[in-house]
């Protein structure tokens, strides 16, 4: 019995520092903006960004085969004001979505917000894949000569309030 005691403090703290070293949070410098999530989570970012190509790929711990994530893209745009997204718009994006993933997505909502002190406009759609409820939402937020859209794809309900944290830590400079 002495010897187990022992044992199950080290495997307790052990399991605590991992768990610790995961909810660890760290901001990242993007450029424009800064964004912060969690230690144990996979992010990739390349030491440059060509336009259309993801600036930041965050993805969260991988639950039942499936990964939520975020993807944030940029591109040059001039004169992009959030009200300039409409509804057709919207509807387009959920039909190039559909298509290109083979997910038939329906658009949700379509709200503008703001997002890290900036003007945006947010785009929810979702579908259902092998029996498994997706739901994306793209946030558009257009500065003075680019254009950055914020893509999360939440694939497991219970990632929705990392995903939020996550969008709600952004910070425009």
């Amino acid at each position: 019995m002495k010897k187990i005691i022992p044992v199950l403090l080290i495997a307790f703290l052990c399991l605590l520092s991992v768990a610790c070293a995961t909810t660890e949070p760290v901001a990242m410098d993007c450029g424009d903006f800064s964004i912060t999530c969690l230690r144990g989570w996979k992010v990739l970012m390349p030491d440059e960004a060509d336009e259309y190509s993801p600036v930041v790929q965050i993805y969260l711990p991988e639950k039942d085969g499936y990964t939520s994530n975020i993807i944030i893209t940029m591109q040059h745009l001039r004169g992009l004001q959030a009200e300039d997204f409409t509804q057709a718009y919207a509807q387009n994006i959920v039909d190039a979505s559909s298509e290109s993933t083979g997910v038939p997505f329906t658009l949700d909502s379509l709200e503008y917000v703001v997002l890290g002190a900036r003007k945006a406009v947010a785009i929810r759609y979702s579908g259902m894949k092998e029996s498994h409820k997706v739901v994306v939402t793209e946030q558009l937020v257009p500065l003075e000569e680019k254009l950055y859209r914020f893509t999360y794809t939440r694939l497991n309900e219970s990632d929705t309030s990392a995903l939020e944290a996550v969008m709600a830590s952004i910070v425009f400079k």
